[in-house]
């Protein structure tokens, strides 16, 4: 039987499992003592040389708070401590060995996704984007490590647009240079999954890498990762929808894609 009564607590939560450190801060599996459901407790990063430290990140937090969809991961509870601690409680997305990033995901799966996959990712990745840009929210870059694989193979964002919101000078400041990077960073992540390398210059070409790729793939990168990028995230995501599948099994990759497997 779990002895909970010697589990530290935050607030009504008793930290049962220290997780893997978030891009944030600390994270702790949780267990609700009145509820006895499971969750994840995290203590984001302040700085408590800043008096207004914990202030931003509560406001951030109240920013972003009432914004739900299915690839956005949900902000059940949060609070600020006694010592100037900012609490936030989110869903346990996890299975037995705990959270699953996307990075974490693409290494079980030997560094690249199926095309099938790589699109999927890229869709919901990209409607999860475009409702919160149409609401005038944006988290800007997004990175693997901050996306998480739920136990039904669904992505979400997590402390989606906190740091940004909290920041004294966030990068970019404005508002349509955020959405712009935040749209190409999805990009960058779908190339990756897609190609198993990294989307660096010079870009090579989808079609180099996958044997009889269908040439909107070569199409979707060159245009997204290029020196424009897409107008908007509803531009982008109709580019990604109009990726045709050629190949109903994974295969046919040239031999450089192995030596571009992301590795941490």
């Amino acid at each position: 039987m779990l002895e909970l009564d010697a589990r530290p607590a935050a607030g009504p939560y008793i930290l049962t499992r220290e997780l893997p450190r978030g891009v944030l801060g600390d994270r702790w599996l949780a267990l609700h003592e009145r509820a006895q459901t499971s969750h994840v407790v995290h203590c984001l990063n302040n700085d408590p040389a800043e008096p207004d430290s914990a202030g931003r990140l509560l406001a951030a937090l109240a920013a972003v708070r009432d914004f739900e969809h299915p690839h956005v991961l949900k902000i059940e509870d949060s609070w600020v401590d006694n010592a100037g601690c900012v609490w936030v409680v989110t869903p346990f997305t996890g299975d037995q060995d705990g959270l699953v990033s996307l990075d974490t995901l693409l290494r079980r799966r030997g560094g690249f996704l199926s095309l099938e996959e790589a699109r999927r990712a890229m869709d919901q990745l990209m409607v999860g984007v475009l409702a919160a840009h149409e609401r005038s929210l944006s988290h800007g870059e997004i990175t693997m490590r901050e996306i998480l694989a739920d136990r039904r193979g669904s992505l979400l964002i997590e402390h989606y647009g906190i740091a940004r919101g909290a920041s004294t000078t966030p990068a970019p400041a404005n508002l349509a240079d955020a959405k712009a990077a935040e749209v190409r960073s999805v990009l960058t992540i779908g190339y990756q999954l897609a190609t198993g390398l990294r989307a660096e210059e010079p870009l090579i070409r989808v079609s180099r890498v996958i044997l009889d790729v269908d040439p909107s793939w070569d199409d979707l990168f060159e245009t997204g990762l290029g020196p424009v990028g897409f107008a908007s995230a509803a531009h982008a995501l109709s580019a990604i929808k109009g990726c045709r599948l050629t190949r109903t099994t994974p295969g046919g990759r040239v031999g450089f894609a192995l030596r571009g497997f992301i590795m941490g």
